[in-house]
């Protein structure tokens, strides 16, 4: 999971790190740096399929990414549910397309497939961890899956 935080957010930034010269020239290195890539989690710590780890490994990821590239690249939110309240969670968390269009989680097959119809909807980008029902590999949604 931190790998894929860390892939991700090295496509969208450009900033060189501990002031190296940026691999796009010197123009490229004088101008601001982007705005951050804003990313959510959504997480369910301490149940039967306890997402804690993944909760310290996305932190350790973008904590690393940022001190790496200089700035805050990257800007994450934790949204954290109980199981069965992933929906509300995501509504939240998107607030109407004011948060992040980009969220890590739910981690489960059965998290997933409460969230999917919203997410494609609302052109939310979904990365399930561990969600493998072979009924939710849908063509042309908006969720990546790791299994």
């Amino acid at each position: 999971m931190a790998a894929l935080a860390l892939a991700a957010a090295a496509a969208l930034s450009g900033a060189a790190a501990d002031g190296a010269e940026s691999p796009w020239g010197a123009a490229y290195a004088q101008e601001p740096p982007p705005p951050p890539v804003r990313i959510g989690a959504l997480m369910a710590p301490g149940d039967s399929f306890d997402d804690t780890d993944r909760i310290l490994a996305l932190r350790h990821a973008v904590g690393e990414f940022n001190r790496q590239s200089g700035y805050a690249a990257l800007d994450l939110s934790e949204h954290n549910f109980t199981r069965g309240g992933e929906l509300e969670a995501l509504r939240a968390a998107y607030a109407g397309g004011t948060g992040p269009s980009y969220y890590i989680g739910p981690t489960t097959s059965a998290g997933l497939s409460s969230i999917m119809g919203f997410a494609n909807r609302s052109g939310i980008v979904l990365v399930s961890p561990a969600s493998d029902a072979a009924p939710l590999a849908v063509p042309g949604d908006t969720t990546f899956r790791l299994t």
